[in-house]
């Protein structure tokens, strides 16, 4: 059952960005089921392929960033957390 919400929260999550950290807030799913759901978020939306293509691009960039992100600040994952 959460899996269902967790794809109908996600195609309310139109913008790249967004979509992207959500996906990195979500360890639980593997990558191709990120991608998979990026490029249904795409249709979604109506996106010729080329667009599509580059809405998937810049939610893997934005998933990138955003596990990136608690490193750069000095976090956890950069081993400074408690």
């Amino acid at each position: 059952m959460r899996a269902v919400c967790d794809a109908c929260q996600a195609f309310f999550i139109t913008d790249a960005g967004s979509l992207g950290r959500w996906a990195a807030a979500r360890p639980e799913y593997r990558p191709e089921q990120h991608a998979a759901l990026a490029a249904a978020v795409a249709d979604f939306k109506g996106l010729r392929r080329r667009d599509r293509a580059a809405f998937v691009a810049a939610v893997e960039q934005a998933m990138l960033a955003a596990q990136l992100e608690p490193a750069a600040l000095g976090g956890p994952a950069a081993g400074l957390g408690a």
